[in-house]
């Protein structure tokens, strides 16, 4: 019953019902529902986000008791939490930390993180070997950025063996995802065969992808501006 429930609470939240999802999160967490406390922690850090100190304060602890409870997703957003310094003091360390213990746990996108961290020596030494096992395990969900990142390190045998065929699958899904670098990757495989035709083309869906990126970065900033104006109650939000 509890997981249909916070099925529920996480579409209405997701869907930008705030007060309906946070009344609903709020009566599980009383039923000793575990897994509400990082929902309805992210509820209070977006407003933390927006300046709301004591929102920040009420979303660690949130996070940090979902934590104790076991809950990856609390466990995740912690990390989240000590790598921007919000409601904590920063600390890249702690966040690389709690993102592995996430990962470890199964959530994907703490995957995704832990990779990151390891490719860019984030709160830990770079370390490609980590970084492509990360990313490997983050690949059912991971963004055309990630994909590309995993193809880059079996292309050149990185971290482990290489796997040309494999990356350049990497390389497809990525650029297929919109990723102008997958892209390009994409043309400097196909002129190191000679095949300066299939090259042209990814170098011109490269320079297509450009402008798309950029007209997305402007919609999302408009929609961020469009929630900050409107408020933060109710059912408004992002949709």
């Amino acid at each position: 019953m509890s997981d249909a429930l916070l099925k529920k609470a996480t579409t209405l939240l997701a869907n930008g019902y705030v007060a309906d999802a946070q009344e609903l999160l709020g009566r599980l967490l009383l039923s000793g529902c575990a897994a509400a406390h990082g929902p309805l922690g992210m509820i209070h850090a977006r407003d933390a986000a927006l300046g709301d100190s004591a929102a920040a304060q009420l979303a660690i602890e949130l996070f940090e008791r979902g934590d104790a409870a076991g809950d990856a997703l609390s466990t995740f957003e912690l990390s989240r939490c000590h790598g921007l310094g919000l409601g904590c003091p920063r600390d890249e360390v702690r966040a690389y930390q709690l993102a592995r213990k996430a990962a470890d746990a199964g959530l994907l996108r703490a995957a995704a993180a832990v990779a990151r961290c390891a490719l860019n020596g984030v709160g830990c030494a770079v370390d490609l070997e980590q970084a492509r096992d990360y990313l490997l395990r983050s690949l059912p969900d991971a963004v055309p950025g990630l994909q590309y990142s995993l193809g880059r390190l079996m292309y050149y045998g990185q971290g482990g063996a290489r796997d040309e065929e494999r990356a350049i699958e990497l390389f497809r899904a990525a650029a297929e995802g919109g990723s102008d670098q997958a892209c390009m990757a994409l043309a400097a495989v196909a002129g190191a065969k000679g095949d300066k035709d299939e090259a042209a083309r990814w170098i011109g869906r490269a320079g297509e992808l450009v402008p798309e990126q950029e007209a997305a970065v402007a919609s999302l900033d408009e929609a961020v501006k469009q929630y900050v104006q409107h408020g933060r109650s109710g059912s408004q939000g992002l949709h």
